[in-house]
């Protein structure tokens, strides 16, 4: 059965944090599959989406097991090497950010629904919707689409 998580990742002080989904299943040929999504809100709202797979089912004489806790967690270390280039690289245009290691927390689904709502990297939620071959998080992802527009004004 397929399966996802999302996190957030405290990037700045302030501001939006950054949003990870990572996903792990076996296909329908039982071959284990992950995929990795970083969402970063900057002013492009860049995305990473990458896939990892195995071309075969178990590590052969090892006592490691390849399962799906495996899966999320090389899902979840791709996301970060993604975001600690994507910082490295802006940090080298003079912008600084924590000098601490990102830290994931695990997070509501909802998440992804206040992203929505507000506008924010709401083509990138979509392109995730697209992209993902785990059946849950498209479904979700299609739900969240089904919400309308938050209106904020200043009072």
């Amino acid at each position: 059965m397929s399966k996802y998580k999302v996190y957030t990742v405290n990037i700045s002080r302030m501001g939006l944090a950054a949003v990870i989904i990572t996903t792990a299943f076996q296909n329908p040929g039982g071959y284990w599959r992950a995929e990795s999504f970083l969402i970063v809100p900057d002013d492009n709202c860049t995305l990473y989406a990458r896939s990892l797979t195995f071309d075969f089912m178990a590590f052969k004489e090892s006592s490691i097991e390849l399962n799906e806790k495996f899966m999320f967690t090389e899902a979840q270390g791709q996301a970060l090497i993604n975001l600690r280039l994507h910082l490295t690289k802006i940090e080298q245009n003079g912008v600084i950010f924590f000098h601490e290691e990102p830290r994931m927390i695990e997070d509501a689904r909802l998440l992804l629904a206040h992203y929505w709502v507000r506008g924010h990297c709401a083509s990138q939620l979509e392109e995730i919707g697209r992209k993902t071959d785990c059946i849950p998080l498209e479904e979700i992802i299609h739900h969240i689409m089904k919400l309308p527009a938050l209106k904020i004004t200043d009072l």
